[in-house]
């Protein structure tokens, strides 16, 4: 058994190992205390050496809990602020030879000025966050941006549309056919040429909207129809997807008035 396990006589060597286990993963010296019906001072102990100092730590240490442990358990439970130096953390190992020699010169120095580069990295990182009032702002800025937004995008989008008939308008009008106002002049197949489904996809087998009708045949006519009107360097354009979708709308709908 432990040379100091006289010092309480509810532990053993296992139950010490696993209450530095516990310490080392962020469990509170006052939940353990709780679990182990053992005094808050006696965790306190473990933790800084003065008992069980021969049970290992997680990493095969032994003694008291090492001192970047101590800090990151401290500094995790925001006990120092951002500009805390390690110089203000009280040296919780106990007046051992060997492990002031394991701790001294090699890896103060380094240990130092890399913990001091976190808690000033951690101090701008909460000076940096906004107020609730701040956060308010932002949220309810956020808010407009998004509505301001989705409005210019309806009115784009009724821009694109109506830019997308008047270039079918056109286009209808260079090969010579009549052309009616707003969306009739889609209604009217017979008033349009419509190019044979076979020599669309020759011509372009790549093309969005080919290859979709080729998944779904209900497509091809108004593909047939709306390429049939547009040169074939605007089949991939947004204004093409548009008439397809508008063309198969009013397909359907006149098949339901049949």
């Amino acid at each position: 058994m432990n040379d100091d396990s006289r010092l309480n006589v509810r532990l053993d060597d296992q139950t010490a190992k696993d209450i530095k286990t516990l310490l080392w993963h962020g469990s509170t010296q006052d939940n353990i205390a709780s679990t182990y019906k053992i005094s808050q001072t006696t965790v306190s102990r473990i933790v800084r050496g003065k008992q069980w100092f021969k049970a290992p730590w997680p990493n095969g240490d032994v003694g008291p809990m090492p001192r970047e442990k101590v800090i990151e358990r401290k500094v995790g439970s925001n006990m120092y602020s951002g500009n805390t130096r390690l110089t203000d953390v009280a040296d919780t190992y106990p007046d051992t030879p060997a492990i002031r020699e394991q701790i001294s010169p090699k890896t103060k120095g380094p240990t130092k000025i890399r913990n001091q580069k976190i808690y000033a990295d951690k101090g701008a990182a909460l000076a940096a966050r906004p107020t609730p009032k701040e956060l308010e702002k932002e949220i309810e800025l956020e808010k407009k941006k998004k509505e301001l937004l989705a409005g210019d995008y309806q009115r784009l989008g009724e821009a694109a549309e109506q830019r997308a008939v008047d270039e079918l308008e056109s286009a209808v009008q260079t090969t010579g056919t009549k052309p009616r106002a707003g969306r009739d002049n889609i209604k009217d197949q017979t008033d349009l040429d419509i190019l044979p489904w076979a020599d669309i996809v020759k011509a372009s087998p790549r093309n969005r909207l080919v290859m979709l009708g080729g998944d779904d045949p209900a497509m091809q006519p108004a593909i047939c129809q709306v390429f049939a009107a547009l040169p074939k360097s605007e089949w991939g354009s947004a204004q093409a997807r548009l008439l397809v979708q508008q063309t198969m709308q009013i397909m359907k709908e006149e098949k339901t008035n049949e």
